[in-house]
């Protein structure tokens, strides 16, 4: 696990053959020149709404506060604005509820979000969390138990959008390779759903900083992680590609059919 800096110089100088990154600044680097192509989205979505009251739709969240883990402008903010554009809901940057409009407070990362919540609850505050934090939080404050889906409210039908995808350098020609590491990455991905504190001693292992504690199948379901073909996945980046771009210019940019494998 390296950081977003080291990722993208690893692509700038080509020194590796296979990268795993967030899928906006794939196009990024891919725009700037980057000898990789997509051959698989990994991740579809891992973003839930928690409240201490139902929410049945992003409609009911009209008047009330959402805390936003992560900075304005990073991809859980952008996915959730991209919903609410979608269903022509009004946002705003607030502490406190907005009449008509999504307030979005920021809050550094999950753990900061989850420690903002009243442990009785509130009737104006909903949390956006990230899967494992949308699962452990119970434990924690337990009358955040409502869970609403984002994956479902940013598409129905696939119920997923593209968040982190691998990219393989371009001189990489080995199909059988490949083919090999979708077949390692499938495997993999029953091994945690099976052995999900190994897994976390895994983590940990490699990743000291980790704040992962534990995890169980139901969470890491929740991560929806699987391997996606890229050209199966191809209308779906395009289109959250867009999204996010419409929102803030500089978030992504535009990519062409070129820049799947």
């Amino acid at each position: 696990m390296v950081s977003k800096t080291a990722i993208s110089g690893a692509i700038s100088k080509e020194q590796a053959d296979f990268v795993i990154l967030p899928v906006n600044l794939a196009s990024k680097l891919y725009n700037e020149g980057a000898g990789y192509k997509l051959q698989a989205v990994i991740t579809h979505g891992n973003f839930y709404l928690v409240s201490s009251f139902a929410v049945n739709s992003v409609q009911d969240l009209v008047g009330k506060v959402v805390h936003m883990p992560n900075n304005f402008g990073t991809v859980p903010d952008l996915t959730f604005k991209s919903i609410l554009i979608d269903n022509n809901i009004e946002y705003a940057e607030s502490a406190t509820a907005i009449s008509g409009k999504v307030a979005i407070q920021y809050f550094k990362d999950g753990a900061s979000v989850i420690g903002s919540l009243s442990v009785n609850g509130s009737d104006s505050v909903v949390a956006m969390l990230p899967e494992p934090a949308a699962t452990q939080i119970k434990n924690k404050k337990p009358i955040y138990s409502n869970r609403f889906d984002l994956q479902s409210a940013y598409d129905g039908t696939a119920k997923s959008f593209p968040q982190a995808v691998l990219m393989v350098k371009n001189t990489v020609t080995d199909t059988a390779l490949i083919q090999k590491m979708q077949e390692e990455f499938n495997l993999g991905v029953e091994w945690i759903k099976e052995n999900p504190q190994k897994a976390v001693d895994a983590v940990k292992s490699v990743f000291e900083a980790t704040s992962l504690v534990s995890l169980n199948r139901s969470m890491i379901e929740g991560c929806n992680i699987y391997w996606g073909n890229s050209q199966d996945e191809k209308q779906a980046v395009q289109t959250y590609l867009q999204k996010i771009k419409g929102i803030i210019d500089t978030s992504a940019n535009l990519v062409n059919d070129d820049f799947f494998r």
